[in-house]
C-alpha cells in the first residue's frame, strides 16, 4: 500500500472513529443530565476539557472514557509507527503499514459494532441508554449539619 493511502486510511479510519465516539459520548452527556444543567457545565470549556471530556466525568461510565482514550491515542500511534518505518525504510513500509491499516479497520469495526448492538433498538429514535448506563440526575445532596 503506498504511503499516501496509509495516510488516507489512517485520516479516514482516525475521523471515522472519533465522530462515532464523541456522539456516543455526547449522547451519554445529554442523556445523563437535562439541559440546564448541561449548558451550564459547557459554558466557559475549554478545547483540552472538550477534548479529555474532564468536566463530564461523572456522567460518562469509566469504559467509554477508557474506550474514548484509547481510540484517542491509537490511532496516531499507528500512523506515526508508519510514518516511522516509512523514513527507515520505504520497502518495508509497504507490509507494515497494510497490516497497520487492516488492524485499525479492525479494531474500530469491532468495537463500533459492539457498541452498536448494545445499544440497538428496533425503533426509530435515540439510542437506548437507560439499557446499560445508570441515571444520575442533578447535583450530589450536601450533608445538614
Amino acid at each position: 500500500m503506498k504511503f499516501r493511502w496509509q495516510i488516507f486510511s489512517f485520516s479516514f479510519l482516525y475521523g471515522y472513529a472519533f465522530l462515532f465516539i464523541r456522539s456516543l459520548l455526547s449522547g451519554v452527556k445529554s442523556y445523563q443530565l437535562n439541559k440546564s444543567a448541561y449548558k451550564k457545565r459547557k459554558k466557559g470549556e475549554s478545547f483540552r476539557e472538550w477534548l479529555l471530556c474532564t468536566r463530564f466525568k461523572e456522567e460518562i461510565p469509566k469504559a467509554l472514557r477508557v474506550l474514548y482514550y484509547f481510540v484517542l491515542l491509537i490511532h496516531p500511534a499507528c500512523f506515526f509507527a508508519s510514518l516511522i518505518v516509512h523514513i527507515i525504510d520505504s520497502n518495508l513500509n509497504f507490509s507494515f503499514g497494510y497490516m497497520l491499516v487492516f488492524f485499525l479497520f479492525c479494531f474500530d469495526a469491532i468495537w463500533t459494532l459492539t457498541i452498536q448492538l448494545l445499544f440497538w433498538t428496533h425503533r426509530k429514535g435515540p439510542r437506548p441508554y437507560e439499557r446499560w448506563i445508570k441515571k444520575r440526575r442533578g447535583q450530589k445532596r450536601r450533608k445538614r449539619k
